[in-house]
């Protein structure tokens, strides 16, 4: 599954922002890594995966907390992002 054009509006609206892994990291591994709500977000292969909280963060095969397929408008994006975060203990 492709991203969506519009992830940059989405990103933002959901109060997440690019981590600072770099794009060429990104692009080498397949998947952009954000920070936002206090946690580590990535979207790779048509997933949105949330990590447990930033101070605990260590590498995504350790600290991966939930998975979720990629919402597929700006609203359901918006929405789970708000939901997962707060739900989250």
């Amino acid at each position: 599954m492709k991203t969506p054009k519009q992830l940059k509006r989405w990103l933002y609206k959901a109060r997440l922002r690019p981590c600072g892994w770099g794009a060429v990291r990104a692009a080498r591994d397949g998947y952009a890594a954000y920070k936002g709500r206090g946690r580590v977000w990535r979207i790779v292969n048509g997933y949105l995966d949330m990590s447990c909280p930033i101070a605990e963060f260590d590498r995504w095969a350790n600290s991966l907390e939930q998975r979720m397929i990629l919402p597929t408008s700006e609203e359901d994006f918006v929405n789970t992002v708000k939901r997962i975060s707060n739900n989250v203990h």
